[in-house]
This record gives structure tokens, sequence and C-alpha cells, in this order.
């Protein structure tokens, strides 16, 4: 059984596990990665920020996290544009003007477990 920690703002763990950043997930995008962390059977720490919450927390987190998973269609498209240029971000949806940055779309949840697999502890 695999153990998900999820930690949202102001906190932070210092658990050795692999760490995942969820930026402005819609509810059914946050479903997809909740089954996803189920089916990959994979101890993760799980950041969680939306957009009404600290900009600060959320870089700090982008630096120390293994996997990046945004929302293209977020209100912050400055914040996703900086979280695009990281090769370890993925996101949901399609992104408007930063197409040519990043090509790591998430289609299904196949794909996402997948990239959790692949993380290193």
């Amino acid at each position: 059984m695999n153990t998900i920690t999820a930690v949202t703002p102001p906190d932070d763990v210092y658990d050795l596990a692999p760490r995942i950043l969820c930026v402005d997930l819609s509810p059914d995008q946050s479903q997809i990665v909740s089954n996803s962390l189920k089916n990959a059977d994979k101890d993760c720490i799980v950041y969680i920020w939306t957009a009404s919450q600290d900009a600060v927390w959320l870089f700090d987190k982008a630096h120390k996290s293994s996997l990046v998973i945004a929302n293209a269609d977020t209100v912050h498209q400055d914040i996703l544009g900086w979280l695009c240029a990281f090769k370890n971000c993925f996101y949901f949806g399609e992104l408007k003007n930063l197409k040519n940055i990043n090509k790591n779309a998430i289609y299904s949840e196949h794909d996402l477990i997948r990239h959790i697999k692949d993380l290193d502890s």
C-alpha cells in the first residue's frame, strides 16, 4: 500500500519521497491525479496549490518537486509560463501562448501513471 502525503500552504514536510506539485487543478483534474497516484503504487508527497494561495510557497515547492502538474487554464498565466520552462512540468489542457516552450501535455490517466512510476525517491 502506498502512502500519499498531501501538503498545502504554508506547510512543508521533510520526508524522503518523490514530490509532486499540483498547480491550480480543476476538480476533474484532481480526480485524475488521485486515481493515478492510487494506481502508480508509489509513496509520494503531493503539494497542492490553488490560485488564491501564496505564490512564494509555490515557487519554493516547484524547485523541490520531481514532477509539476499544472492546469493550463489557470488564471495565473504568468506563473504557468515560469513553470512550463521546467522540463519536469506537465499540464492538463491546452497551452495558449506557450506551445513551443513545453509539449508535455497529459492526455490520460495512463500518461500520468507512467510519469509517477518513473519518479525516483
